[in-house]
């Protein structure tokens, strides 16, 4: 009897130590599993955060140059030679916004709902045109800006995803106008953004000033303030992403300077100088 207790007994702990040993193996396993699935998931948080840094930083250098390409229309001529120092670089920027984007489209969880802004951002800063069918400031620029930073915050899960009806929303309120419904102001801008989209610096628009409500409304006019209204705001934008562009460069997000980089001077001081 004894000896079968014994036995028994034996059997039992071989049994319990068997469990023991499944169990534990089981739960060395699904450690692995999880630190693997925690390596896949910071690979891919460590992907979405350089795509989206490239994507801003290229936007923030086409931004910066656009101010200068506005200002120069103003007469305000930028330190630098278009064709000599312009194109070139800006090829070099444009393949950076593309792998920031490859990377996004890869690893975004919400890419449907991000894709517009991309679109919006891309329409501002390289066509010069927002949503509502004007010539592009500074405040659409960071508006834009703004939107792919809340998309960026939403796949850092430190934000919500937007609603279905976000971009409902965003394109109802930038509806564009007809022309006839535009202040001056709006007006002129409305004529430059034609002119952005057809690649065409030479295009003719005929506008009709004055409207029943306001016959003294003309562009005209409009036009001849903007020499004095939009430098200002312009200089003031090239200091903004001039410094967004050194911190790009200081995280190591971009590894070449531009034509305003390699100046020792900041080419917004001099402007400033002249608009004092």
């Amino acid at each position: 009897m004894r000896h079968h207790m014994q036995v028994l007994t034996a059997i039992i702990a071989g049994g319990v130590a068997l469990i023991v040993a499944t169990i534990a193996a089981l739960a060395t396993l699904r450690a692995k599993k999880l630190d693997l699935i925690g390596q896949s998931e910071q690979r891919r948080a460590e992907a979405l955060k350089r795509g989206y840094d490239l994507v801003l930083a290229s936007y923030d250098l086409i931004w910066h140059y656009r101010c200068h390409l506005m200002l120069s229309e103003l007469g305000h001529d930028p330190p630098f030679d278009w064709d000599k120092d312009w194109k070139p670089f800006k090829t070099r920027v444009e393949l950076t916004g593309s792998a920031g984007i490859d990377l996004l489209q890869e690893n975004s969880l919400h890419i449907k709902q991000l894709s517009p802004a991309l679109i919006w951002l891309s329409r501002v800063a390289f066509e010069g045109v927002n949503l509502k069918g004007l010539e592009s400031l500074p405040e659409d620029y960071e508006e834009a800006r703004g939107a792919l930073i809340k998309f960026s915050r939403i796949d850092s899960r430190i934000d919500k995803p937007v609603s279905k009806s976000f971009w409902k929303r965003v394109s109802k309120r930038n509806k564009p106008q007809e022309m006839a419904k535009l202040t001056s102001e709006e007006a002129l801008r409305r004529m430059y953004a034609i002119v952005n989209e057809s690649k065409n610096p030479g295009l003719m628009y005929i506008y009709q000033s004055g409207s029943e409500d306001n016959p003294d409304d003309n562009p005209l006019v409009e036009y001849l303030r903007s020499f004095d209204k939009y430098p200002p705001i312009l200089a003031t934008s090239l200091a903004v992403t001039a410094s967004r562009i050194a911190e790009w460069r200081k995280a190591g997000v971009i590894d070449y300077d531009g034509p305003c980089q390699r100046r020792k001077k900041q080419c917004y001081e001099e402007l400033r100088l002249r608009l004092a």
